[in-house]
């Protein structure tokens, strides 16, 4: 995207990260602090061309706090309702509108469930014409609340249409049937396809696509 900005909502994830210290390096990073690398158990980054910064906190519709698991690896997640659990972190919620005050070009959410209350505290993002795309992937939950119709219309009512996409071939195919998997949703699908197709390549497990 033109402005190299990017949105980044995660359940769990280990990332190369450059912190407020300017240290760089391919470690997890904890909710609770930047300074200490622990387990990162969930949280928000806001990236642009210089590198990416994490940001200690669950984003979610409403400021608050949030019980996360902790040892799930891949998998952890914000407790649910009577879900009994022994290795638990509790994280303070931010919206991400609060917390981002540009307009990114590209959003990538994967919160394990917890989409449609990401994308809420995310409405004036949302309504940016700046927002070209968001990559989210669909968990078939409902335990949150919201299910993936509701996070499918939400993104269809701010003008997105779901596609699914082949990195080798560069080709974006729109989807008629949702499925819990990775979708990218496009708003500006024009702009989406030029950008796929002028990007230069890179190179993944030593293959260049």
């Amino acid at each position: 995207m033109p402005s190299r900005k990017k949105s980044d909502a995660y359940a769990n994830r280990q990332r190369c990260s450059r912190s407020s210290s300017g240290r760089c390096g391919r470690q997890p990073r904890s909710p609770q602090t930047m300074a200490t690398p622990d387990r990162h158990h969930g949280g928000t980054s806001a990236a642009n061309r210089r590198g990416a910064c994490d940001v200690p906190a669950a984003a979610g519709d409403a400021p608050g706090t949030l019980i996360f698991s902790s040892a799930q690896d891949t998998t952890n997640h914000v407790i649910r309702p009577n879900e009994e659990a022994n290795n638990t972190i509790e994280v303070d919620v931010i919206k991400i509108d609060s917390l981002v005050h540009y307009s990114p070009a590209l959003m990538k959410i994967d919160v394990e469930g917890f989409e449609s209350r990401v994308l809420i505290g995310a409405e004036n993002i949302l309504k940016s014409v700046a927002l070209k795309a968001i990559i989210i992937e669909l968990s078939n939950t409902v335990e949150y609340g919201f299910n993936d119709t509701y996070t499918h219309h939400l993104l269809t009512l701010n003008g997105f249409s779901p596609f699914s996409y082949d990195p080798f071939t560069r080709k974006l195919t729109a989807i008629a049937e949702l499925a819990s998997d990775n979708i990218i949703y496009c708003r500006d699908v024009n702009f989406v396809v030029s950008r796929i197709k002028n990007a230069g390549p890179i190179k993944i497990m030593g293959e260049k696509i």
